[in-house]
């Protein structure tokens, strides 16, 4: 059609050129044929781009899989395999060519970032011609946008070409005047020039443009400090005040991690200002930058203004295509009959008005029960079908003034020697506690439903705890249950009548604290209404969502127990917020929200590039629904969340099938809850679970007067998988209190990928219900527990209980060795070096970077005439390797040495080669029950024993010994205590949430003790020390030890430690052993992967598969440089502060030359590591765990180095090309992964 239009107008302009030739003399035929002409022209110009550039509904599917995949690559840092992806939608889709040419810019400016200069430099050199040439094309067809010159100052950085990379960056700034990240990009291409006056006077000049658009920015006012403090700038004294302001709640935290209060030195500052002192207002503004740059609150406001590349990605294609997708159906199964039956359920008599209700299973018995309040009374009755009274399992009175309740597990009361009263539930249970609140303030009442010792003939099955701390609160409106302070057990967020804020730290045994003044929390005009509990920017603490009544913000959490205020949403000019719900709809891997304004429901995308930095759309999007109050559900199973809505003034709820991205649509017939008296003078409240557990989620309206059961029938036709979690460890067939995470593991992200089926949801209740739709098996459920631990399970069966596993999310490097046949796995490394681990709140472990281990001969062999090992970081911590020597130690065999692995002694062990003739076995060894415990013992045999009974949490044990008995030895010199086992450690959360009750065991490092000359037992060592980490040999010499003639010892102890092997020797006096130091030939960097975990059958340590390898990103990802991968051999050779910093899923290989000399006949040949570095667990509340900065040396007494000089930014040996992790290839690899 399109081709015989075109020739005929083309015939038609050359007739009318026949006929100008004609007549043209005629001036008025010449205008006519001319306006022909280029109307012509115009229309056949118009009906080309019509043609080629319209997209039709068929070809959506393509142009959405071609996004998603092209973004998912560059998310991923992938971008040589987006750009093909992205030349795919340019040639194919030319409507979409400026979203692709846009993403082609991003994606070669982040090649660059990743590539290695020093590799190829003419290849990089092409590399950055090549992304010059693209960005200044984008230029071209978008001259108003920002973006393109900040990517162009970005690749000017890089090519070290200062003034064309100011020159971009000034571009920038004029097409984004009010972003203060431009004008911060603009400050860092002025830094980059030399120090002279004017061009600090220019740089200062920009970094003001940045306070005026962002005046609470942290890091960008310790700048301001910086360069006003050289330039003599009397203006520091406001930028000092206002930096005073922002740090004021956190002073006390700050200090309790760095051991000085910032707060304290801004005073000496400002009288050195006023004395003009300026060379102390240098120094101590240094010094304040040292202390506050590493903590969140700086870093997370580093992020907002220095934004990842990746964060340039244009996500959405045009906004006629995005009309289009809007509207376009999902892949969702086909429509099923579903019918909801209402049923009124039968009430007991004279119950009073109801208050609340809520549906959980109270007794723990795998069964829901409805749990009303009233005037004053707490009832719990299992529901009954057909309009019958249901059974009342339990009451209790409730004092007056109290309106409303949550449930929550506050007291962590699983017995693990207590079976599950639910079939297939392989840990025990926590029952849900009673918090009330209302105009009396809050009281708890602990639920004794679940303890099976406890009978009630009354039904009375609750206990009020009188809690001291919450007494005088008082007009409590709303209460939320989380773990704000991310030490495993849930705390309160609690707001009163009048809209403000407190925050309560749980202490254990139903005790708080209210540690509001740790925070910055909303302005006095925000009036908040509500509290969401939700990981929101993906950096694995939870942050606290808050809706107000007409705006949404959150507390950032910035770790430690501190919260920061940010707003969302401003723009609602004066309407009233009635609801609001956390989802994940364009199934991008980030939060967004949905909300009721003004009973319009709107919906406010975000993205995420990196951990903690979260941008949300400039745009709100209206998806054409009306309503006050929303419940989510998945009614119909098929997969997808649809929508329950209830609108001002109605008499009904309808429920919406979810059929679009953010299309909803009424189905046929239609689907509505409704009450006998549900209208606008009776407020309904919505409660949503699988009451009648038939596999559909059921509805319970509730009001006043009644409750109505709108019974699902027909939504389990579809497959459906239900999740609990639970906060128990399970090794073998022992269960145990995890003390790491709250039991129900609320605030987890649990993910569900079924075919092409992507759903995350946050951990909210005792049991999660998915919808699995067209695909009866789902391929794997990953959750990710409130400290940061994944757990996947692969094809996940229905009624799923996941118990934490006990496994480590940080402890040490390991160490593999080629034993002739394969690499198999040795043992862990940098047991003694923590750094930023915490014993207590604000009480630093110590830090010994040195270590001598032992690698046995059957241990190592030659490969290729090399001797072989393997260093890897495999759990979610950073390791810091400054020096790595092999030592062979080639003795007689019928000795045995021993290198004395042992960690916390309160004397410093030195390195000595311990050597053994003759060991000797006890006379006995019992433990504190008496039980006998030297056949375990006797040999090294992987058999170990278990010198307690109870285990309180994860490393807590309760207090233990063993009695050895040596027998008789009046005559020896010299006597030595050899134990080889190994230890399964507290982290720091744990440490920190023990310390915060007297009432709570802690973890006692092992000490000595020997009876005196009254029998009594004396300590003689108060810390003898332990076996760090994996299996390992320590030495505790005994050597005029003993007060008395009687040769007993006692080991005592509440860590959780087994023990393989015990002997002792006595006066051995071998030869002196002088080790040989083998050359290291090389040693090389690279990515490796996670060894898959070999569990130990019985009680001894899990070891590793060096040939089953995990390549995906298995841990959360963090912030700061690692070394970039290749040789790094000449980073390992001395101990000189050139670290080698590695990240999970990294490896080193090293090859060490073997001596010339022969093993001579009859002795063998073992070998010592002699290791110098560090190792930094990231734990949430780890000193600086959100980072691997700052970087350790050995000069550094404390850990960070709070110096008046500036900290190095890295330690010598990184490079400016060093590597970060690829932040979003964890977040998204469930959604991403293939079928």
């Amino acid at each position: 059609m399109y081709c015989v239009l075109s020739c005929l107008l083309i015939l038609i302009v050359n007739w009318h050129f026949k006929l100008l030739l004609m007549h043209i003399r005629n001036f008025a035929i010449i205008v006519v044929v001319f306006a022909i002409f280029v109307l012509t022209l115009l229309i056949i110009n118009w009906l080309g781009p019509l043609d080629t550039l319209r997209i039709n509904s068929s070809q959506l599917p393509e142009l959405l899989k071609l996004r998603q995949r092209s973004i998912a690559y560059l998310e991923n840092q992938l971008p040589e395999d987006a750009i093909p992806l992205l030349d795919e939608i340019a040639s194919r889709f030319p409507a979409e060519e400026a979203f692709a040419q846009h993403n082609r810019a991003v994606g070669l400016t982040l090649q660059l970032e990743l590539e290695n200069a020093e590799a190829n430099p003419s290849k990089f050199a092409a590399q950055i011609s090549a992304t010059e040439r693209q960005i200044e094309s984008v230029i071209s067809t978008d001259p108003e946008n920002a973006i393109p010159y900040l990517l162009l100052s970005r690749v000017y950085k890089i090519k070290g070409n200062v003034p064309e990379q100011i020159a971009a960056a000034i571009n920038a700034t004029k097409r984004s005047k009010n972003n203060p990240s431009v004008w911060f990009e603009l400050f860092r291409a002025r830094s980059e020039s030399n120090t002279q006056s004017d061009e600090l006077v220019k740089s200062l000049e920009a970094l003001e443009q940045v306070i005026a658009f962002a005046p609470d920015n942290v890091w960008a006012l310790l700048q301001v400090l910086n360069y006003q403090s050289q330039l003599h700038h009397r203006e520091i004294i406001v930028s000092l005040s206002r930096i005073e302001d922002m740090i004021a709640p956190f002073a006390n935290g700050i200090e309790q991690r760095t051991r000085l209060n910032p707060l304290k030195l801004i005073p000496d500052i400002l009288a050195a200002v006023t004395s003009e002192n300026w060379d102390v207002v240098i120094r101590q503004c240094r010094l304040l930058g040292n202390i506050l740059r590493p903590e969140e609150i700086a870093q997370s406001d580093r992020m907002i203004l220095m934004p990842n590349t990746l964060e340039f990605i244009r996500t959405r294609y045009s906004e006629t295509t995005e009309a289009m997708i809007l509207s376009q159906p999902l892949n969702i199964p086909k429509a099923i009959d579903v019918r909801f039956s209402t049923e009124q359920i039968e009430l007991p008599k004279n119950l009073g008005e109801l208050k609340r209700v809520e549906i959980a299973d109270m007794d723990l018995n795998g069964s829901y029960e409805i749990v009303m309040l009233t005037d004053n009374q707490l009832t719990v009755m299992e529901p009954e079908i057909g309009g019958k009274i249901g059974n009342v399992i339990a009451s209790t009175k409730i004092d007056a003034g109290y309106s409303n309740f949550i449930l929550a597990d506050l007291d962590q009361d699983s017995d693990p020697n207590r079976s599950s009263n639910i079939e297939g539930a392989p840990c025990a249970l926590a029952d849900l506690d009673l918090i009330c609140f209302g105009s009396a303030g809050i009281a708890i009442y602990e639920n004794l439903m679940g303890n099976p010792s406890v009978d009630s003939v009354d039904h009375s099955m609750f206990r009020k705890i009188d809690s001291d701390s919450l007494i005088n609160l008082s007009n409590v409106s709303a209460v939320t249950a989380a773990d704000f302070d991310l030490d495993g057990d849930l705390d309160l967020i609690i707001i009163d009548s009048e809209g403000s804020v407190s925050l309560w730290a749980n202490y254990r045994a139903f005790q708080f604290s209210d540690v509001t003044a740790r925070s910055a929390l909303p302005p006095d005009e925000f009036f908040c209404v509500e509290a969401i509990a939700i990981d929101l920017d993906r950096d694995v603490d939870l942050d606290i969502v808050l809706r107000g009544r007409k705006t949404i913000g959150y507390l950032e959490n910035l770790r430690h127990g501190s919260l920061r205020w940010k707003e969302i949403d401003s723009s609602g000019e004066g309407k009233s917020i009635t609801d609001l719900k956390i989802v994940d709809f364009d199934a991008n891997a980030s939060w967004d929200l949905l909300f009721c304004r003004d009973e319009e429901i709107s919906y406010l995308p975000s993205k995420i590039s990196s951990p903690g930095s979260i941008r949300w759309s400039e745009t709100i999007i209206n998806i054409g629904l009306s309503g006050e109050e929303m419940y989510l559900l998945d009614y119909d199973n098929d997969g997808f969340q649809d929508i329950a809505l209830k609108e001002n003034h109605s008499e009904k709820i309808e429920v919406l099938r979810r059929k679009g991205e953010l299309q909803f649509e009424q189905t046929k017939p239609s689907l509505e809850w409704t009450s006998n008296n549900l209208g606008p003078e009776t407020r309904s409240t919505v409660a949503v679970e699988d009451l009648d557990g038939d596999g559909d989620l059921d509805g319970l309206i509730w009001n006043q007067t009644g409750i109505w059961w709108q019974r699902n029938e027909g939504g389990n036709q579809n497959p459906f998988l239900k999740i609990a979690l639970h906060g128990q460890q399970v090794k073998g067939e022992q269960t145990s209190a995890s003390g790491r995470v709250n039991h129900y593991g609320w605030g987890s992200l649990m993910e569900l990928k079924a075919g092409d089926n992507y759903q995350p949801r946050v951990v909210d209740s005792q049991v999660l219900h998915f919808g699995l739709g067209a695909t009866k098996q789902a391929d794997v459920v990953r959750v990710v527990w409130p400290n940061g631990i994944p757990q996947n399970v692969i094809e996940p069966k229905n009624n799923l209980f996941i118990c934490e596993e006990q496994r480590l999310k940080g402890s040490c490097p390991y160490l593999y060795a080629w034993n002739g046949n394969r690499f198999e796995f040795v043992t862990d490394l940098l047991w003694a070096a923590p750094i930023g681990l915490q014993f207590a709140e604000g009480v630093i472990a110590p830090t010994r970077p040195w270590e001598y281990l032992l690698i046995e001969s059957d241990q190592l062999k030659p490969r290729a005439d090399k001797y072989e090992l393997r260093l890897t970081e495999e759990l979610w911590e950073a390791a810091y390797f400054d020096q790595v020597r092999l030592l062979a130690v080639d003795h007689p065999a019928n000795l045995d040495i021993y290198s004395n692995e042992k960690v916390a002694s309160s004397t410093t062990p030195e390195f000595k080669i311990h050597v053994v003739e003759n060991p000797r076995v006890p006379e006995s060894i019992i433990d504190d029950q008496g039980n006998d415990l030297l056949p375990l013992l006797k040999l090294r045999d992987d058999r170990y024993a278990k010198p307690f009974s109870q285990k309180h949490f994860q490393g807590v044990t309760e207090p233990w010994f063993m009695e050895i008995d040596l027998g008789e030895l009046s005559n020896t010199k010299t006597i030595k205590l050899f134990l080889h086992g190994w230890v399964f450690p507290s982290d720091t959360s744990l440490n920190v949430a023990l310390s915060q009750s007297q009432d709570m065991p802690a973890p006692r490092p092992p000490y000595l003790q020997v009876p005196n000359a009254s029998g009594a037992w004396e300590t003689i060592d108060p810390s003898c020390g332990f076996p760090g980490g994996k299996s390992k040999t320590i030495v505790i010499d005994l050597t005029d030890r003993f007060l008395t003639d009687d040769y007993r010892v006692r080991i005592v102890s509440s860590m959780e430690i087994y023990w393989d092997q015990l002997f002792y020797s006595t006066d051995d006096n071998p030869p002196g052993m002088t080790p040989q130091v083998l050359e290291m030939e090389a040693s090389h960097l690279h990515h490796r992967g996670v060894s898959q975990v070999k569990p130990h059958p019985g009680l001894g340590p899990e070891s590793y598969d060096y040939n089953l390898v995990n390549t995906m990103p298995t841990w959360p990802p963090v912030h700061g440089f690692f070394t970039s991968y290749g040789d790094v051999d000449h980073l390992l050779r001395a101990e000189d502060d050139q670290l080698v910093v590695m990240q999970p899923g990294d490896e080193i290989v090293m090859r060490f030359q073997v001596p010339t000399n022969e093993v001579p006949p009859g002795w063998t040949r073992d070998f010592i590591l002699h290791n110098v570095g560090y190792d930094k667990d990231f734990d949430l509340n780890t000193v600086y765990g959100q980072s691997s900065e700052p970087f350790p040396t050995r000069t550094t007494a404390q850990y960070p180095a709070m110096r008046a000089s500036d900290t190095p930014p890295a330690p010598a040996g990184m490079s400016p090309q060093s590597r970060e992790q690829r932040h979003r290839l964890f977040w998204t690899a469930i959604r991403d992964l293939a079928n």
